[in-house]
């Protein structure tokens, strides 16, 4: 498993990291956190472990 986070465009980390099986699934908690409304209003990306940014946004209504 990977482990994810959520970052502001500060590098702030936003919420607890995750860890999800696949980039995909780590995209389905992103749109969880959307629904709950726990995402950054402003710049965010979703990091991984490993160093890559899976995907960015310039705020939460970008994630579909």
């Amino acid at each position: 498993m990977t482990t994810y986070s959520i970052l502001t465009a500060t590098a702030a980390l936003r919420g607890e990291p995750f860890e999800a099986e696949t980039d995909e699934a780590a995209l389905d908690v992103v749109r969880s956190r959307k629904r709950s409304g726990n995402l950054p209003l402003t710049s965010f990306s979703l990091q991984a472990s490993d160093d890559r940014t899976v995907a960015s946004w310039t705020g939460s209504h970008e994630v579909v």
